[in-house]
């Protein structure tokens, strides 16, 4: 039976003053309080009335009483209503749990009074403990087994033609319902652990389309962590994109989340799953443009910076007034640097200019590498992450030339206001396909509280 209750059995309280999790290297993880988990439990037990349609199924069996007299038969004993149940759990360190249930039934039944059958009504006060057990990871779900049922019962009161018959059916039923209740309220417990387990899979492991160019998969990773003060699962991320898979964790480091504070849930992401991610999400094609005032706002300037830079080397491929062509290559690696308070995403171009030779026909001047730094505003939006970037720095490099030596430093505040005004709106163009969240337990991505931590981004509801 794999369950969410397998994530529930292990919660013990959390404490605002405690950390997460250290030591985890798959790269995506969450904690949990022990009041989230409590309250998804009885979420799920409730919703659609799933605990009550069960016990309102439950059929007693006809029974006489013990010694066969047909005075004290009882029969077509069956659950008349359930009034709303109240769910709860008791959690324990390691694998143990104990769910609570209390509630109230309404039975009826026919009573046979010697004569005839009379319809007889039941309130029963119902106490149910079932202590559950997870085990047996395997490819993203686990088992989890009842490892005991306890109910108990008491009669609140008995509703029979005449109140003066009371105390002739109530040993009858106290009989009937010791021999089968337990059975019968425990069966129905059991299947709807098995109803909630199913459930709670469907939000752990889960499918998205990024876009049109991958699908990403999150998927539970191991059985979860218990500690004296929260709840840990690790993920499995898993990218397909061009026919290729890319499956996370791809040697992450060890990664640890913030405290929990008055929150009952944190998802954590590691720099070397938002690494892949980036990969997968920046593919920006080669930028081809003549540098004009209407595409570039510094076009003027920059063509008399490259004439100028050159003059000195009296070469016929220079330009004067042309307008220059500008390529623009998105090169290497793409990596996102993750701070105490701040996000940076790193990468890098390559920017060739050309220009019209005497033939008329362009001309190769040079080809610079710049080195990006772009600062990270981080959102939550819809269930998906979405990162919006600005040109934070750019340091720029001499990568081959067709016209000698050239200092390229001094073209440094034009480049970086081309790739301001060029590139960083391509990546955030990418970007902004956002990155899907998980909704384990059903969390709601509302408004969450947005962490940058050492190697980690936490988001916290």
């Amino acid at each position: 039976m794999w369950s969410f209750l397998g994530l529930l059995v292990l919660c013990s309280l959390v404490s605002p003053s405690q950390g997460g999790p250290k030591g985890f290297s798959h790269g995506i993880l969450s904690i949990v309080s022990p009041a989230t988990a409590r309250k998804y439990v009885s979420s799920i037990f409730l919703r659609h009335e799933l605990l009550q349609s069960h016990f309102l199924a439950i059929q007693f069996p006809d029974v006489p009483h013990k010694d066969k007299h047909p005075e004290n038969w009882i029969k077509e004993l069956h659950v008349v209503r359930v009034f709303t149940p109240s769910v709860s759990l008791e959690l324990y360190e390691k694998v143990d749990s104990l769910v609570c249930i209390k509630t109230r039934f309404h039975l009826s039944g026919k009573f046979f009074f010697g004569k005839h059958f009379e319809r007889i009504d039941i309130i029963l006060d119902v106490d149910i403990k079932a202590e559950v057990r997870f085990d047996s990871y395997f490819a993203g779900g686990f088992h989890i087994r009842m490892q005991v049922c306890k109910s108990e019962f008491a009669i609140a009161r008995i509703i029979c033609p005449s109140h003066l018959l009371v105390n002739k059916v109530r040993p009858t039923v106290t009989t009937i319902l010791a021999a089968s209740f337990h059975k019968t309220v425990c069966t129905a417990v059991e299947v709807v652990i098995n109803v909630s387990g199913v459930d709670f899979l469907h939000t752990a492991n889960v499918f998205f389309s990024v876009g049109t160019v991958a699908t990403m998969q999150y998927q539970l990773a191991s059985l979860p962590l218990i500690t004296s003060n929260y709840v840990a699962l690790e993920f499995n991320m898993i990218i397909r994109t061009g026919g290729r898979y890319i499956t996370l964790p791809v040697g992450a480091g060890s990664v640890s989340l913030p405290v929990l504070h008055h929150h009952g849930f944190c998802l954590g992401m590691s720099q070397a799953s938002l690494d892949a991610i980036l990969m997968v999400l920046i593919q920006i094609r080669v930028q081809e443009f003549i540098s004009t005032p209407e595409v570039f706002s510094a076009a003027s300037e920059l063509t008399t910076a490259i004439a100028s830079l050159l003059s000195h080397q009296k070469c016929p491929k220079c330009p004067l007034k042309a307008p220059l062509k500008i390529t623009i290559s998105l090169v290497g690696i793409r990596r996102i640097i993750l701070e105490p308070k701040r996000a940076v995403i790193e990468l890098s171009v390559e920017i060739a200019l050309l220009a019209k030779g005497p033939s008329g026909s362009l001309v190769g001047l040079f080809v610079m590498k710049a080195n990006l730094k772009l600062s990270v505003h981080a959102s939550v939006f819809g269930g998906r992450l979405f990162f919006t970037t600005k040109l934070a720095s750019l340091e720029l490099l001499l990568v081959s030339s067709q016209v000698g030596p050239v200092n390229v430093s001094v073209l440094v505040k034009l480049m970086k206001l081309l790739i301001a005004e060029t590139f960083v709106p391509q990546v955030n163009e990418c970007l902004d396909v956002g990155i899907p969240l998980p909704p384990v337990l059903h969390i709601r991505w509302n408004y969450p509280a947005i962490h940058f931590t050492q190697g980690m981004l936490a988001l916290c509801v």
